[in-house]
Formats: C-alpha cells, structure tokens, sequence
C-alpha cells in the first residue's frame, strides 16, 4: 500500500470519513487557485496538504474558502 494512501485512511477514521467525490473536486479546484497554496500543495494558512485534507469529511479550510 502506498505511503499516502495509508494516511489518508488513518485520517479518514479519524474525521468521520471521506469526502463525496463531488465535495473533494470542488474543494480542490479552490485550494489549486488559492493564494494560500505553495508548490507543494500545503497550505501557508494551516500547513496542511490540502490534497489530503480536502478529501477528509469533516475538514475545513483555515480561511473559511469550502
């Protein structure tokens, strides 16, 4: 399994599950174009990366975007 898959499962536990397929692609489209995200997809807000995060349920985004 690999590395990134293993986490967002352990974190999905965590949170209450994954985000609808919908839900993550339109959270995603607003961190890709956020002034917010660096070049490796984190987050200067709340350093998380948010490639994860926005699959994450529960999940908010630090700035109140989605």
């Amino acid at each position: 399994m690999k590395f990134g898959k293993k986490i967002i499962q352990e974190l999905t536990a965590i949170v209450g599950g994954k985000a609808h397929p919908t839900e993550f692609k339109q959270r995603w489209d607003i961190c890709k174009y956020c002034e917010f995200m660096d070049y490796s997809n984190r987050c200067k807000k709340c350093g998380c990366f948010m490639n994860i995060k926005a699959r994450l349920k529960k999940a908010k985004c630090p700035v109140g975007k989605w």
